[in-house]
């Protein structure tokens, strides 16, 4: 089964939930803040816990499954070139495809239920 990972992290806790690709809920793993302008090295270390953490359940409910691709939307990211940092430490860990974004663009993803309008 494949699936993807979405992570939320902000000042307070880092989520990262998977999803089938026809987008029915599998596994939340939760972890420390993300939000790098509060601790980039700490925020780091509390993002690959919780992708991780999901992975594993995934892996564990499933036996059979593959993460595809990891979409993070972490506050702090727009400062300087902390989206391109947290990209790179991502796929170098996990080796799988990764965008990172602001949180807020997950938010206004998530009110609008995918519509663009």
């Amino acid at each position: 089964m494949q699936y993807i990972i979405g992570v939320d992290g902000g000042g307070t806790k880092t989520e990262a939930v998977a999803y089938s690709l026809n987008g029915d809920y599998i596994y939340k793993s939760v972890s420390g803040f993300g939000n790098v302008m509060v601790n980039e090295k700490e925020a780091l270390n509390n993002i690959i816990k919780a992708i991780d953490g999901c992975i594993e359940g995934v892996y564990e409910k499933t036996k059979d499954s593959k993460c595809i691709f990891i979409c993070a939307g972490l506050a702090g990211v727009e400062a300087g070139n902390y989206s391109t940092i947290i990209k790179q430490k991502i796929e170098e860990y996990f080796k799988i495809n990764t965008k990172v974004v602001n949180d807020a663009v997950i938010a206004h993803a998530s009110l609008l239920k995918g519509r663009m309008e």
